[in-house]
């Protein structure tokens, strides 16, 4: 079921609404009503199950770590992927007053989830990991240990 198609048709109006990336987000009435209205739609035909079990084995077979979908493929891409966007959204919020100290590690993470959500889902773990990994590889010089990363001031190094 394509949740997010058939979440869009039941409740969104004007253009407004929760944008949910996967059906785990849904509350459980919800995706009840969800199911219940949309239950007697055709399952996959052959072809479909075909193709995507070919797509499944083709990524099994792939040892990339991280995978994004673009022009309607799921493609691997390096696991630094994301790192241009963290530095780039890190060094446009420590240009506000607010962050002239320091930028909240937990504010970092928000702010590039925020600015991927259109293209790709990534979860905040993801995110942390990688701004873990630019502190270690010197990219950032913080306050706290990198294992207090959501309440640390990080600071962009040249």
């Amino acid at each position: 079921m394509n949740q997010s198609n058939h979440y869009r048709r039941l409740f969104e109006k004007n253009g407004e609404g929760i944008l949910y990336t996967y059906t785990g987000e849904l509350a459980p009435l919800t995706l009840g009503m969800l199911l219940r209205k949309y239950v007697h739609q055709p399952l996959l035909n052959v072809q479909e199950r075909q193709r995507m079990e070919r797509e499944w084995q083709r990524l099994a077979r792939d040892p990339a770590v991280l995978r994004i979908w673009t022009n309607g493929r799921i493609h691997p891409v390096d696991v630094d992927y994301f790192d241009p966007i963290i530095l780039d959204t890190a060094k446009n919020l420590l240009r506000e007053k607010e962050n002239e100290k320091g930028l909240l590690g937990i504010r970092l993470v928000g702010e590039v989830i925020g600015r991927t959500m259109e293209q790709h889902f990534v979860r905040d773990s993801f995110i942390m990991f990688r701004v873990k990994e630019l502190i270690r590889l010197g990219k950032f010089s913080i306050q706290k240990s990198r294992n207090q990363l959501l309440h640390a001031k990080l600071k962009l190094n040249n």
